[in-house]
């Protein structure tokens, strides 16, 4: 099994929230890391494809690889139908310190809080937009 389906496999079962933090998270982000440029981008491709517990988990662990540059598919997460997916994304980019957002992400970024409750907007685009202000000074 090459790296990109086993990643893609790991990522099809919902697994359960303290599993998923406390252990494959950090076993996933290794194995994205293995991947060579051109299965990173077939797995990426994937997500709009998977379901929203996938797009969540792919997501946590892209962000947390050293090797491929997942910030364009967390911005495009931004969009996604799954609320909680495209909250996992904004949260992970969030913690970006090094990300040059264009205009047309942060247009993205004003699309999910269009569509979020007024509590979600304060708990995850708040603090994102506090940080593209940071970003972009």
């Amino acid at each position: 099994m090459s790296s990109a389906s086993e990643v893609d496999a790991l990522l099809r079962r919902d697994h359960h929230h303290d599993y998923w933090s406390d252990v494959l998270v950090d076993d996933v982000a290794r194995l994205i890391e293995q991947l060579t440029p051109a299965e990173w981008r077939a797995l990426a491709a994937l997500w709009p494809d998977r379901p929203g517990y996938w797009q969540r988990q792919f997501a946590d662990a892209a962000s947390s690889n050293k090797t491929h540059d997942y910030r364009p598919v967390l911005v495009e997460l931004l969009g996604a139908e799954d609320t909680e997916a495209a909250m996992e994304a904004a949260a992970c980019l969030e913690c970006e310190t090094d990300w040059q957002p264009s205009p047309d992400d942060i247009e993205r970024v004003h699309a999910l809080a269009a569509r979020l409750t007024p509590d979600q907007v304060e708990w995850v685009v708040t603090p994102l937009m506090d940080r593209i202000a940071q970003l972009t000074r």
